[in-house]
């Protein structure tokens, strides 16, 4: 159960739904998905991916950078 509400509050939250994944997928595809997650029994192993890439992803947004591109760009 956890699995699933996990994944079906990453679907609210990364789809245009207004707060309602149905709205953006079917119930079908959200099923699928987390059918797929938990007869393959790799949940945690996804989940682990994540939240070690969290920190990472979230650093380049927070500190500042100095790379420049030095071919012109629009």
């Amino acid at each position: 159960m956890a699995l699933c509400a996990w994944i079906v509050e990453k679907f609210q939250a990364w789809t245009d739904c207004d707060g309602h994944p149905e709205n953006a997928l079917s119930r079908d595809a959200i099923l699928d998905d987390i059918t797929l997650y938990c007869l393959t029994g790799t949940g945690a192993s996804s989940a682990r991916l994540y939240w070690e890439g969290f920190a990472e992803v979230s650093s380049r947004f927070s500190d500042s950078t100095v790379d420049t591109i030095a071919v012109p760009a629009g």
